[in-house]
């Protein structure tokens, strides 16, 4: 755990592990003692699970921003693309034994 993690997480942390496992929450005074069932459960919810929320906030920025990054690339990669010739086509086609769609419209 670190200094990320805000009251409020923790505390979303402990009611969401709590209804992943169809429990409900236990009032504090019903136990002997409460703090240290408090840490059990803030332990139990926070090992190994979602990050806290400045943490998360941050890798989805990262994601959004590799994402536009990639949408960037793939745009300037489409803008040097170029086609393949037409005779290149009916060659190929030819190979293959098919008719290019060029050739179809210069037997009509």
């Amino acid at each position: 755990m670190t200094e990320e993690w805000t009251t409020q997480d923790l505390m979303n942390a402990v009611e969401a592990d709590h209804q992943g496992l169809g429990l409900l929450s236990l009032p504090p005074d019903s136990q002997k003692n409460p703090r240290a069932l408090l840490l059990h459960q803030i332990k139990r919810a926070i090992t190994g699970k979602e990050l806290p929320a400045r943490a998360r906030r941050a890798a989805e920025t990262a994601r959004r921003e590799a994402r536009a990054a990639e949408i960037a690339q793939r745009a300037a990669e489409a803008k040097t693309k170029t086609t393949m010739p037409a005779w290149f086509r009916a060659e190929l086609a030819k190979a293959c034994g098919t008719v290019a769609p060029v050739a179809k419209r210069a037997q009509r």
